[in-house]
């Protein structure tokens, strides 16, 4: 991609020089400090950082194909989607964290969509590396994994780190029974005893199970009796229906506190029975759930558990470097605490 200076004619592209210039540094040293590798001359941590820093403020990219011929590595990481996006979801603020702390890392890294007979043939995943100019993949293949694709990782020692995916190793995902419990517990430390869980019935994704399992664990810890409530959703439509939700407001007497598995058509059913019986938020019932921006209802902001995405994009980073250092040893996976906020 060209660049251009402010007055619109062509800029030079920064090189090695320039960055060891502006860090201070030795060209010798800013070249072991982008591109890896072994070298006798030896770097700091600090020195890396700063050598780092200013090449993202000359706009610096590394060439693959270089480096591969002189390091044996591409210094790139190469993330892989599946076909259905409704089985690879990775919000916008956790994709630009991941590109954020791998950019700073001094390091590419590549999105592909890959059709799922991809994933399931040998000769094409022991290829992916090569074809897609990285040292490891990041699968953000999350539900419905193709049987056939985590094996052919393992048997042909790709190294892969799962994204939002919870397996025993090589897996950076949030702690989802962890982060109900909390919900759960927010509602009971403001004094609200008539909790009730609304979800649908479940997918493969494991943030379903371990969500109902941590609001059930911390009804029964307060000695209360776990209220589910489940509205299937329309294949066609995919809406829910708010009938299953219309009795939680139907008597005026209840001010339920309402923890919805996640936003979608499972909120809109809740909001729409709540809406359609006259009941406001924050005074007549109340919401927690899970989301990736604060949420306000009626004028008044509900619980939400959130992730720190700067905290799993380091995770993810730290976890995809000891497996692409020794592929053949596990890694054990990282699950990351939510916040719950406001």
């Amino acid at each position: 991609m060209k660049t251009t200076s402010e007055n619109g004619s062509p800029r030079r592209r920064a090189t090695v020089r320039d960055i060891a210039r502006a860090a201070g540094v030795s060209p010798g040293a800013a070249s072991v400090a982008l591109n890896g590798g072994t070298s006798r001359i030896g770097v700091s941590a600090a020195t890396r950082k700063r050598v780092r820093e200013a090449a993202a403020r000359l706009g610096y990219r590394l060439n693959a194909a270089a480096r591969a011929t002189s390091t044996g590595r591409y210094g790139a990481a190469g993330m892989v989607f599946g076909s259905n996006p409704v089985d690879s979801y990775v919000g916008a603020g956790r994709l630009d964290a991941l590109l954020r702390a791998f950019g700073a890392a001094g390091m590419n890294l590549s999105l592909s969509c890959l059709d799922d007979a991809f994933l399931t043939d040998e000769n094409a995943v022991a290829g992916a590396l090569s074809r897609l100019y990285a040292d490891g993949l990041l699968v953000a293949y999350n539900s419905r994994v193709p049987r056939a694709f985590p094996r052919l990782l393992e048997k042909l020692r790709v190294p892969a780190v799962w994204i939002n995916t919870k397996r025993p190793a090589c897996a950076v995902y949030p702690d989802d029974r962890a982060g109900t419990e909390a919900l759960a517990r927010r509602f009971l430390a403001e004094g609200r005893t008539d909790l009730v869980f609304a979800a649908d019935p479940g997918r493969s994704h494991y943030s379903f199970a371990d969500r109902r399992a941590g609001f059930e664990a911390a009804a029964r810890a307060a000695g209360i009796r776990p209220q589910v409530v489940v509205a299937r959703l329309d294949r066609r439509s995919g809406a829910a229906s708010a009938e299953p939700y219309r009795t939680l407001f139907a008597d005026p007497r209840r001010r339920p506190a309402v923890l919805v598995y996640a936003t979608g058509p499972i909120l809109d059913a809740v909001l729409a029975a709540a809406r359609a019986a006259g009941r406001r938020h924050g005074r007549d019932w109340f919401l927690a759930t899970f989301a990736e921006k604060p949420l306000d209802v009626d004028g008044a902001p509900a619980a939400v558990a959130q992730v720190d995405e700067r905290a799993f994009a380091a995770a993810v980073l730290d976890v995809f470097r000891r497996v692409t250092a020794d592929p053949a040893t596990p890694v054990p996976s990282v699950a990351i605490p939510y916040d719950v906020r406001p």
